[in-house]
């Protein structure tokens, strides 16, 4: 006979798969925010940004922006493994989970609805849709999007360059590492909202 676990063990799974969400939480939040103020200080000309006591100049954002994104994809495997050990439990545990998610883990999942597979969509793409009200699905758009304007607005000035070709690489090198870093954490985050989901669906 298969023993059930404890409530001081579910509890526990608990309280880590709510803490793990809100750094999620926190992360997204400041990474957003911090790209907005960076992009505005750029735009006002400014040539320096803080990130607590220590200054940097705003060419040197992107490595900010990269790990941000290396601590957003580190907070997703640790979320990964949260939602197996719960899955583990009961459904009454997985059911809990996913409410004290959503009223506890921060603005992010205030107003998170399940992702659900597209079967209209050939199957084997595993295509989820988010419903329009998603609040995870727009703050996870917001991050994307502010990391990729403000590398493209701060790296490697091409006022220095001599020539038109060279500014147009130049440009091009923004675009790439700018929009390549809005892709990596939009599917990041699909990819923790997926995992997270599993919780409500299957409960």
């Amino acid at each position: 006979m298969t023993q059930l676990p404890s409530a001081e063990i579910i509890d526990a799974q608990l309280k880590g798969f709510v803490q793990i969400g809100s750094w999620i939480n926190t992360l997204i939040l400041l990474g957003a925010g911090l790209s907005l103020t960076v992009s505005v200080m750029k735009l006002s000309g400014g040539g320096k940004f803080k990130v607590g006591q220590l200054e940097f100049p705003l060419a040197q954002f992107v490595y900010v922006a990269a790990a941000l994104t290396a601590a957003h994809a580190f907070l997703t495997v640790i979320l990964f493994q949260r939602v197996a050990a719960i899955k583990s439990l009961d459904q009454s545990s997985m059911h809990l989970a996913w409410e004290q998610l959503v009223n506890s883990g921060g603005f992010v999942f205030y107003n998170m609805r399940p992702r659900v597979e597209d079967q209209r969509v050939w199957h084997t793409l595993h295509i989820y849709r988010a419903e329009i009200a998603d609040t995870a699905i727009w703050f996870t758009i917001i991050l994307a999007l502010s990391l990729a304007a403000s590398v493209i607005l701060t790296w490697r000035s091409d006022a220095h360059l001599d020539s038109t070709d060279k500014q147009i690489t130049a440009w091009g090198d923004r675009l790439a590492i700018g929009l390549g870093l809005a892709v990596v954490n939009w599917i990041i985050g699909s990819q923790w909202a997926i995992a997270v989901s599993v919780l409500k669906l299957a409960s």
